[in-house]
């Protein structure tokens, strides 16, 4: 048994290729076209009222219900195709979306209190404007994944933003997002 444990590395983990993988990015972002140009533009105007007016409170309801949306169409209905396990990592992100959104509703001052992080302004930027993916595909726009339509770019986008707002709550609403980019970059690397 011992010896057998030694055998094994994280590439034996990994229940899919690097061309299967980017197939079904694909084939998702083929599935929710017109709606990209939709979050791109609410995006962007997020953005720019993050800046301007600190609406954080807009921002996690927007969150919230994108990781709802990523949940179901993105996790529950093409990633499982190729990786079942991940259907149970959704109901991380379910509760990720709703607990954002209470969050934001219940938090009476979140406004007012929060200042925008130069670093987590960056880490948003980055997310929307940039899609991290295509550096490492040749820049094919059709596997390009933004904030909002993009797992990886949503959870850098949002711990972005929460590490400019003190309070446990805030570091707790972190967890899911970190633990998803860890295995991303996990999978990414091996």
């Amino acid at each position: 048994m011992i010896s057998f444990l030694n055998n094994v590395n994280l590439d034996n983990l990994i229940m899919y290729s690097s061309d299967v993988y980017w197939e079904m990015i694909t084939q998702y972002n083929y599935a929710i076209w017109p709606t990209q140009i939709f979050i791109i533009v609410l995006n962007i105007t997020l953005f720019i009222s993050i800046l301007r007016f600190n609406t954080y409170r807009a921002f996690f309801i927007y969150s919230g219900i994108l990781f709802l949306f990523l949940s179901e169409f993105y996790l529950n209905q093409h990633f499982t195709t190729i990786n079942w396990p991940v259907s149970y990592f959704s109901y991380a992100f379910i509760t990720e979306g709703l607990a954002l959104i209470f969050w934001s509703i219940r938090k009476k001052d979140l406004n007012q209190t929060s200042h925008p992080n130069k670093v987590g302004i960056i880490l948003l930027g980055l997310s929307i404007i940039i899609p991290a993916q295509i550096f490492l595909t040749d820049w094919k726009l059709h596997l390009t994944q933004l904030f909002g339509f993009g797992l990886e770019a949503t959870c850098l986008g949002l711990i972005g933003i929460l590490f400019g707002i003190r309070g446990l709550t805030t570091r707790l609403l972190t967890i899911v997002p970190v633990i998803w980019l860890l295995l991303s970059l996990a999978i990414y690397i091996f």
